[in-house]
């Protein structure tokens, strides 16, 4: 089976998890000396392991790898790419780009597969503008925090849907992914119900499907070990110079790590959730749902499973999908 790539780019996206599509890509660029197609074939042979043709190993394999990425990242910051994230079969399927509208178009024209990930600026409603499925969690995030060092001390909104619902007496939040977050299925209803009463009301049926993903993380608010901070939120305490001596367990570790991954990569302060008092009180007619954010990501770190305000103007990360670029 062959391709054309002007004709069936389209289908070739469709069929991204096939190393065979990768390698027939590879082809084309290969014939045009693109060294994205060198790469795409150096790093198939290494996923191959220990298939290798004679007289190859994977030592000299990485260093030809090494060097073929130097030559197309470089190739890369000429078009207005900061840097490399993820590498899938050799091609870069996500880059990090700051540069113009009219570069963006030249890079997607001539690399129709990668994926430009851009931090803009706005309100929660500019999720609108990012490709869903490029929209950052906070996990994704914090993962890549030193991937834009200056954006360290920036404020994100993050995908993360925060839904705070009461079940036999006790009140809980349902943690979920983008697809499940009930803001994004109604945003602009969503909005104004945050900005004119505080809660958004989650429809019965989007929380119905919240909980029935398996993706989706449920904790019981009286049984973590929250401090007060206001009528409206409590606080789990992570601040200390060594995570690792700080003990974590139960509920607790699943939650910091749902939000910073596994581990003990979190030597940040605090996270902020709903009070099970507003909780009972606002969510006993109905499930109600906020934004959720990010503040920075060194140790003063605070993650909100929260937030009203979201006509604040914070960073956003992923996909742009349609002009203006936004503020890079």
């Amino acid at each position: 089976m062959t391709y054309d790539i002007n004709e069936d780019i389209n289908e070739i996206k469709k069929n991204l998890n096939d190393p065979q599509v990768w390698l027939m890509y590879a082809d084309v660029l290969q014939s045009k000396g693109d060294p994205i197609g060198e790469l795409i074939a150096i790093n198939h042979n290494l996923n191959i392991l220990p298939s290798l043709p004679e007289g190859q190993d994977a030592y000299s394999l990485m260093r030809a790898r090494d060097n073929v990425r130097k030559i197309l990242e470089e190739q890369l910051k000429e078009k207005g790419i900061s840097g490399i994230l993820r590498w899938d079969h050799g091609y870069p399927r996500e880059v990090y780009f700051e540069g113009t509208s009219e570069q963006r178009v030249l890079l997607r024209e001539e690399y129709p597969l990668i994926q430009p990930i851009e931090t803009i600026r706005g309100d929660y409603r500019v999720f609108s503008k990012l490709v869903p499925g490029t929209r950052r969690h906070v996990d994704e995030l914090w993962k890549n925090r030193f991937a834009v060092p200056k954006s360290k001390n920036y404020m994100f909104w993050t995908t993360d849907g925060a839904i705070y619902f009461m079940g036999d007496d006790k009140p809980y939040l349902a943690f979920t992914r983008e697809n499940q977050n009930p803001l994004f299925k109604n945003l602009d209803v969503a909005y104004k119900q945050l900005l004119n009463t505080r809660n958004y009301r989650v429809p019965d049926k989007d929380l119905e499907s919240a909980l029935a993903d398996k993706a989706t993380e449920v904790f019981d608010l009286d049984e973590l070990n929250l401090n007060c901070y206001s009528n409206e939120y409590v606080y789990l305490n992570l601040f200390t110079t060594d995570p690792k001596l700080y003990s974590l367990d139960g509920d607790d570790r699943r939650l910091v790590e749902r939000i910073y991954g596994k581990g003990d990569d979190f030597n940040t302060r605090r996270v902020y959730v709903l009070n099970p008092s507003y909780v009972r009180e606002h969510a006993s007619a109905g499930a109600i749902g906020w934004a959720s954010w990010l503040y920075g990501f060194d140790f003063n770190s605070c993650f909100y499973a929260g937030r009203p305000g979201v006509n604040n103007h914070y960073a956003l990360r992923g996909v742009v999908a349609s002009e203006p670029a936004g503020e890079s």
